[in-house]
């Protein structure tokens, strides 16, 4: 498994001041910061691909293309999501979402290999009411299989999507399609403007449940990632005001020895 932490301003200081324990940059689909990013160390980029709402086949295949050359990303990662005409509960919206996936996947697949694309799901909030299709794990598990992607589990939106829903947080986990997992995603979630929010600091909560899910891997029950990212902080409006370098110094350490630690036993 290789560790992973979000680019920030604040992370790359660090870098340059002192050596962190992490192998790699998780960058966003942006090239300024990219260059700037490879400077430091190797990186990998997470793009804002989102499936199911029709946006798939105007993406700009030339600059993915050249964006995954130049910093030798090995997948394309996409988000399950869905329009908001899309019912939370009818039957037949569930095939319509099921179908869109399905479409747009395999034009992923098309340009990329179905082997190289991750999906990942979404958490759920109360005022995106038709995204409860896009979180249902039972409808995350077959699409997995049917397009036969890969799948990266974020721990953080699998414990939002649980304590929204009034699931349990390992139940709900262990429904998805674990035994598809490529990636793994962590950070911390606290409730913010009145609801749960990611990309935080990790507190007590979150280290349990990351405890949980890399003793899973370890154990072998569940396949061992080929990435693990630290998805703390980061750059731009959404997440720069989150980021704090004394969390960075701290809590990247930590997670570094307990991701070492869980390597799967032999």
């Amino acid at each position: 498994m290789k560790f992973a932490v979000n680019y920030s301003t604040d992370l790359s200081k660090l870098i340059l001041e002192d050596s962190l324990p992490i192998d790699m940059i998780k960058c966003p689909d942006w090239e300024g910061i990219i260059l700037e990013a490879r400077k430091l160390l190797p990186v990998y980029v997470h793009f804002d691909i989102l499936v199911g709402i029709g946006k798939v086949k105007s993406l700009e295949w030339d600059k993915i293309h050249r964006l995954m050359e130049l910093t030798n990303t090995e997948h394309i990662n996409c988000h399950l999501v869905s329009n908001s005409d899309i019912d939370p509960i009818l039957k037949s919206d569930q095939v319509k979402l099921l179908k869109i996936w399905e479409e747009e996947i395999n034009l992923l697949s098309a340009k990329f290999s179905n082997k190289n694309i991750v999906a990942e799901h979404f958490p759920f909030m109360p005022y995106h009411p038709h995204m409860r299709q896009a979180v249902d794990a039972e409808n995350i598990s077959r699409i997995v299989k049917e397009t036969g992607c890969r799948f990266l589990l974020d721990l953080a939106h699998a414990r939002i999507t649980a304590l929204v829903l009034g699931l349990d947080e390992r139940t709900y986990a262990l429904s998805l399609p674990i035994d598809r997992l490529s990636e793994l995603h962590i950070t911390g979630i606290k409730e913010y403007n009145g609801y749960l929010v990611d990309h935080f600091e990790m507190k007590p909560a979150d280290w349990k449940y990351t405890e949980w899910a890399l003793e899973m891997i370890k154990t072998a029950q569940w396949p061992e990632p080929k990435l693990v990212a630290f998805e703390y902080g980061g750059v731009g409006n959404t997440f720069a005001w989150r980021t704090d370098q004394k969390v960075l110094k701290e809590q990247i350490p930590q997670l570094a020895q307990l991701i070492k630690s869980s390597s799967p036993l032999v």
